[in-house]
């Protein structure tokens, strides 16, 4: 398991998409390429952000080597409470996690209402940037960036045309896009996120929505090997973090459950659901219980509540009766929704 810094305890989770560039791997230096300022833009949005509270995670520093592109964006947008895609250049790396991204939340997007806090249906799931002069990033494409061949044998000047998005998605009507402009970058895009943060203060926070569930959390008498006492005091002292890089591997079941719960608490679902999942093959019956109850969490606070409902209906089943409220909680989504995503078959899994 890869270690993980003090920013996973930020209050919210970002995953950035985004368009590469590497001045020193340019093709055509020093030549502007269309994205040469989007560096400066990634440091100004984890300035302003983690600010702000929020862990901005860039790919090329949290994607694990060893795991697909696809098992890593699933992770990130599994875990992340928003997706920002930075559209400049238009590449095709960043029309793929965007798609990616939308396949995701797609429900959500289509299913907006007011929750039991009234807040949650108003903030955004995924935003796009793209600075008002953007274009799409074809030059680099050829040997020569300035010309490309023609059938009779001559060479053409080539330009990256203008980023229209409404003519290059064929359906954009959902698309938040915010602009921002290069020759005030700062000052522009600094604005563009305070918009962005003031929408999304006041959500609940996946970490929020564990934190709620998991606050009464204490050790279990069986599990008290004097190592798993010694976590379970980081734990209870609120140092996720420290568990989470110090116990790499667990070595029984009271310390594996701590990691993850830890993980939790870190907002890091996806790796919680893989431990609990494991947790659940060699449990008692008498633990059962609590692993499916906090599977069920880790569901319900992503959103996938169909998967979440069987998790907790099976830790009702299991003498876990801290399930039953949130079953109600299901219960009163699907009586303003409608049923529940994923009964019809349609829903993502994970």
């Amino acid at each position: 398991m890869a270690r993980i810094s003090s920013y996973a305890e930020k209050e919210y989770k970002i995953f950035l998409v985004r368009p590469w560039h590497s001045p020193s791997a340019s093709l055509y230096p020093p030549i502007m390429d269309g994205v040469e300022y989007i560096n400066d833009v990634i440091r100004i949005m984890e300035r302003v952000l983690g600010d702000e509270g929020f862990e901005v995670r860039v790919d090329e520093k949290v994607f694990t080597p060893g795991l697909t592109l696809r098992e890593n964006l699933h992770r990130e947008i599994f875990d992340a409470d928003l997706v920002l895609c930075l559209l400049d250049g238009l590449r095709p790396n960043v029309i793929y996690e965007l798609g990616f991204a939308y396949g995701w939340h797609q429900f959500k997007q289509k299913n907006k209402s007011a929750t039991e806090d009234g807040k949650e249906a108003d903030a955004p799931s995924i935003v796009c940037f793209a600075e008002k002069n953007a274009t799409v990033l074809v030059r680099n494409l050829y040997p020569e960036p300035l010309a490309v061949p023609t059938v009779d044998g001559q060479r053409a000047r080539i330009l990256n045309p203008k980023l229209e998005v409404c003519k290059m998605f064929s359906d954009n009507a959902d698309l938040l896009i915010s602009n921002y402009d290069r020759l005030d970058l700062s000052g522009s895009l600094e604005r563009e996120l305070r918009k962005l943060v003031k929408a999304f203060r006041g959500a609940k926070s996946k970490q929020t929505i564990v934190r709620d569930a998991t606050k009464s959390e204490t050790i279990d008498p069986s599990d008290s090997s004097l190592q798993s006492q010694d976590w379970w005091q980081l734990y209870q002292e609120g140092k996720y973090v420290k568990v989470v890089n110090r116990l790499q591997k667990p070595k029984d079941f009271g310390e594996r459950k701590v990691l993850a719960l830890s993980l939790m608490k870190l907002g890091k679902l996806y790796e919680s659901i893989s431990i609990w999942n494991l947790l659940l093959e060699e449990a008692d019956d008498d633990k059962s219980g609590g692993i499916l109850f906090h599977l069920g969490i880790c569901y319900y606070a992503v959103g996938e509540y169909s998967t979440a409902e069987s998790y907790f209906r099976q830790a009702l089943e299991a003498n876990d009766n801290r399930a039953q409220e949130y079953l109600d909680r299901i219960g009163r989504r699907t009586q303003r929704r409608g049923p529940i995503y994923g009964e019809t078959g349609t829903g993502t899994g994970t």
